[in-house]
């Protein structure tokens, strides 16, 4: 709910803070004073146009800002939500969500879900036939059976989504399972096995320069070995190493340890000889099998260029192709299966949204005998309030039990528009229809009334609604708009409500003074407009202003709308 308000440099308004409370916010003063400016400005965070001209006398730029709690009833911690317009001087504006630059349609939609303006109508979300049908829903308790067939019907639009992939273009298909096919069948050709290309690459490399090894091996093992005539071999030079440190022993046995240790040697050099011995053994020059290995590199690397950076991902790129080339092959049962399933979906979503609309049918009973009951108050018996349910016939709809087809959507088969009349003999018309004005207000304080539990728009802002109505009705509409911000459940956690009748006025829970004044600023003389909040004593006198007696007789009357009020209050804790 609207916490808090800045307006800066708006209309007359030169700087001005508001912070409204919980509950039945009033506002009252003179015409001009400035009441309408304020509710401007909420229009604005509502998405509504700028012009140059709302700003200030002398400014760059006017700025409007608010701060609602998000923290929905019973409460809790607070969750802010802070948003801002500037309006510059070349017709440009600027939104911000919590600090951050954003488009007027975002900020639009983030408020109209925050507040909602009655007086101007394309903020009014009962103005709107799209919310009609959900607020019917909560209100008869029947969300659940929507969610039923909004499942089902979700689950009809991919079926459909897919018959017609499949039965779109056959030569696509058949053109997309022959390339399926030769790209299966090439990569499972080939016989890829995941490890093999850093075999292969190791082994040509052995194939390449087997020249080259054979020699520098048989060169080693020479050295370690047979030796020539004039480098002994190492193995010789250990054996005669091996001989003079068993002299060294026998003269001093604390190195025996040494002769264990040259054995070892030794007998590593020797295994290192055998080793090369073997290796040169298994060296042959083979060309042929050379050229089979980089014949195979070769085909790895044309595979990688088509499937795959890597050996992995060619496999991979097979192994999905052959899944798909299975499930094309089965096109036909495919498309059996989905017109099946299909045709099981419409009987189902037919037979459940039957029974939805039937029960929707007992709601809209139940909530025209409600809000009857409001507007009988509200009208004094002149006001009449219908709900239109009805289902459009379309030959590719939903077919019916009955033979007939009706368009259909994941709410089910109805349509629902909320009408109003508010004078006798004339025909209730659709809310968006009936005049705006005072009329407009009372017939939306019945249907906030009545749908109060379900409509979560936490504040609601009443402008003109005591147009055309004297004390006795203006004592009925505040104790409505109060109750309406008592209601258990959700309810209207704040209502902020302009008037000019006393009665009203004594109902408000927080009551602010909108007063215009005129000011010196250098040379100059201004208009600005300033808001008080009233305490006991200043709203009696702002009271008797509203009704203009300011005997004693009139304070005595004024204090009686209070205590009226209070007596309300009182017996709803």
């Amino acid at each position: 709910m609207l916490h808090r308000l800045h307006i800066r440099n708006f209309a007359i308004i030169d700087d001005l803070e508001i912070s409204f409370q919980p509950g039945l916010n009033i506002l009252t003063g003179e015409t001009g004073a400035g009441k309408s400016i304020i509710l401007d400005s909420l229009d604005l965070l509502l998405g509504g146009r700028t012009s140059p001209a709302a700003i200030r006398a002398g400014a760059a730029e006017a700025l409007v800002e608010a701060t609602c709690d998000l923290t929905p009833p019973p409460g809790g911690a607070p969750e802010w939500l802070t948003v801002q317009r500037v309006i510059r001087s070349t017709g440009r504006s600027v939104c911000r969500i919590d600090g951050v630059v954003a488009s007027r349609a975002a900020l639009r939609d983030i408020m109209a879900r925050q507040i909602e303006i009655h007086g101007q109508g394309e903020h009014l979300r009962l103005m709107n036939p799209a919310t009609h049908l959900q607020l019917l829903d909560r209100f008869g308790g029947l969300e659940a059976q929507r969610r039923e067939v909004r499942t089902r019907y979700g689950r009809l639009r991919q079926v459909r989504a897919d018959l017609h992939q499949v039965q779109s273009d056959t030569r696509t298909l058949m053109q997309r399972m022959d390339m399926l096919r030769f790209q299966t069948e090439e990569i499972q050709a080939a016989g890829l096995q995941p490890h093999e290309e850093a075999e292969l690459t190791l082994e040509q490399k052995r194939l390449g320069n087997a020249e080259l090894l054979g020699q520098l091996a048989g060169t080693i093992q020479l050295q370690l070995e047979a030796g020539d005539a004039e480098t002994p071999a190492a193995l010789d030079l250990l054996g005669l190493a091996m001989d003079q440190l068993r002299h060294l022993v026998q003269v001093d046995s604390s190195q025996s340890g040494l002769e264990d240790s040259l054995a070892q040697a030794t007998e590593a050099v020797m295994d290192v000889s055998h080793s090369l011995r073997d290796y040169m053994d298994g060296i042959e020059l083979d060309p042929h099998r050379l050229q089979q290995v980089e014949d195979r590199l070769a085909l790895i690397d044309s595979l990688k260029r088509k499937y795959g950076s890597t050996l992995d991902e060619v496999i991979a790129f097979g192994e999905r192709a052959a899944v798909e080339l299975e499930e094309l092959d089965d096109y036909e049962g495919r498309t059996e299966r989905l017109r099946q399933e299909e045709e099981a979906l419409r009987k189902e979503i037919a037979a459940r949204s039957l029974a939805l609309s039937e029960a929707r049918r007992g709601a809209c009973r139940a909530l025209e005998r409600q809000v009857a009951q409001h507007l009988d108050e509200l009208f004094t018996g002149r006001a009449s309030f219908r709900i239109q349910l009805e289902q459009e016939e379309d030959p590719n709809g939903l077919p019916l039990p009955d033979g007939s087809r009706v368009r259909f959507d994941e709410t089910g088969i109805d349509s629902v528009e909320f009408h109003v009349s508010a004078n006798p003999g004339e025909p209730p018309k659709p809310l968006a229809l009936v005049a705006s004005g005072g009329e407009t207000a009372r017939l939306m304080l019945a249907l906030k009334s009545t749908l109060a539990y379900v409509d979560d728009t936490p504040t609601l802002i009443f402008d003109e609604i005591d147009q055309g109505i004297g004390g006795r009705m203006g004592t009925i509409v505040g104790r409505k708009l109060w109750h309406l911000t008592q209601a258990s459940g959700a309810g209207v956690p704040q209502i902020l409500c302009v008037t000019h009748l006393p009665q009203l006025a004594a109902f408000g829970d927080t009551h602010f003074a909108v007063r215009k004044e005129i000011v010196r600023e250098g040379t100059d003389t201004r208009t600005r407009t300033r808001v008080h909040p009233l305490e006991d004593a200043g709203r009696i006198e702002e009271l008797v202003t509203m009704q203009g007696t300011f005997t004693d007789s009139g304070r005595q009357s004024v204090s009686e709308l209070i205590a009226e009020a209070h007596g309300v209050k009182r017996n709803h804790a």
